[in-house]
């Protein structure tokens, strides 16, 4: 399936499934395609990225952000992003994209995202038997909420948006290094 057709579908399943809380994990069901495929015969990692805005773009649509993030006119864009692979994804493997925001600091929102899903080899199981889940990647993005008209959304107008952080909810230590050692790179590069 084309990429535009799986974004429609996105805009689509965004607007009629039921509503979410900004700290709920979102799950969005998807299919390992023909035209995600590399040459290995398993989804490219190139296509990870891609599908994984399709879980962001669903999970605001489905909660109040994106409504939120419009009236303010602002949108998110990715600063950094980090997966880590564990499995591959073989050809017509389903599997979901488990999004949720971790929190923001000054620095960027963040969100988690995993590929969950039933290794092929176990997906003909016809016995009734639960099958154990299985990380097949794990990725964090920092984004950045941009003003339509320049500058950057306030820490104030995000945590508005938001609404406070579910108890024992906070941005992990590694991610917060993460993100401070991946924008110090940033700073670091030579033409």
């Amino acid at each position: 399936m084309n990429l535009y057709l799986r974004l429609i579908l996105t805009w689509i399943r965004g607007r009629v499934l039921p509503r979410l809380g900004p700290w709920d994990t979102h799950v969005r069901p998807m299919r390992v395609l023909p035209n995600d495929l590399d040459l290995l015969g398993h989804m490219n990692n190139g296509r990870y990225p891609t599908v994984l805005d399709l879980g962001r773009i669903e999970q605001m649509y489905r909660t109040r952000i994106g409504r939120e993030m419009k009236q303010r006119g602002a949108y998110f864009v990715v600063a950094a992003l980090t997966v880590s692979f564990r499995r591959s994804l073989m050809p017509w493997q389903r599997y979901d994209i488990r999004t949720r925001f971790l929190g923001a600091t000054a620095s960027g929102t963040y969100v988690e995202q995993t590929f969950v899903g039933v290794p092929a080899s176990d997906a003909g199981n016809s016995t009734g038997e639960k099958i154990e889940e299985k990380i097949y990647a794990h990725a964090v993005v920092r984004l950045r909420a941009l003003k339509k008209d320049g500058g950057v959304l306030e820490d104030r107008e995000l945590a508005e948006i938001f609404g406070p952080a579910p108890e024992g909810v906070e941005v992990p230590g590694w991610v917060v290094e993460w993100s401070r050692a991946s924008r110090e790179a940033a700073r670091n590069l030579r033409p």
